[in-house]
């Protein structure tokens, strides 16, 4: 944004390419073994790599992997008590802060077997948001929890460049369903089914990130309308 407010295209493009940069390298250090490998030791990085074989060979890349073990399984829980939960329930969810009481049925035994018998734990949350929601307050919750920052991201993007008319409202649900439906096909073709609901709200946090980012590609280039541009501050890349 500050690059599309400045009408920088050369800072658009450096910020663009370390963000690619960094996808590209967490990429590659979980689906290349001679990568993983060598990242597994480095600091930092052993942190981010997944190892759900054998949970790698440094106790930073351990943590990391047994974490995201113990998330899957969870995850599988949530999605096999939403399905089996009654339509009724799937509509309004189970009661706020509830839903966790009735998931303990479909936990895996791995999470205990990750975590550790000696721990002690509840598992009392999902760890994402879209499961948490849905659980505790139905798809209607989610909607409406989905559809609140969903308008408050759209409306900002409106006041922030200067967007005119009902074609951006219809791109911008486009690129969220879209979003939500790639995240899903990937965890998927991943086959890492118990992420999928997961990956769908990651996939529209994603799809709105991309909007925002068209948004600023576009200021970069054509410049801001003069009325939004007069409301900047002197000096400030950002309106008052």
């Amino acid at each position: 944004m500050a690059a599309g407010f400045n009408r920088s295209q050369k800072v658009f493009v450096a910020i663009g390419t370390l963000l690619a940069t960094v996808i590209a390298i967490l990429a590659l250090i979980n689906t290349q073994s001679a990568a993983q490998r060598w990242a597994q030791d480095v600091p930092v990085l052993s942190r981010l790599v997944y190892n759900l074989e054998s949970g790698g060979s440094s106790a930073a890349t351990s943590l990391a992997s047994r974490s995201t073990a113990a998330r899957l399984g969870i995850w599988e829980a949530a999605t096999e008590t939403f399905v089996e939960a009654p339509a009724k329930v799937r509509l309004i969810g189970f009661g706020p802060e509830s839903s966790y009481t009735h998931y303990y049925p479909h936990l895996p035994d791995r999470v205990m077997q990750v975590d550790g018998y000696w721990q002690s734990n509840s598992y009392d949350r999902f760890h994402a948001d879209t499961l948490d929601i849905a659980l505790n307050y139905g798809l209607l919750g989610w909607l409406v929890y989905c559809g609140f920052f969903a308008v408050v991201v759209l409306a900002a993007a409106r006041a922030l460049f200067g967007l005119t008319g009902a074609g951006v409202n219809w791109l911008f649900f486009a690129m969220s369903v879209a979003g939500a439906g790639a995240g899903t096909g990937l965890a998927r073709y991943a086959g890492l089914s118990s992420a999928m609901a997961p990956a769908a709200g990651l996939g529209i946090g994603g799809a709105w990130l991309l909007f925002l980012m068209a948004c600023s590609w576009r200021a970069a280039r054509r410049g801001l309308p003069d009325g939004i541009r007069s409301k900047a501050r002197p000096g400030s890349c950002w309106p008052a």
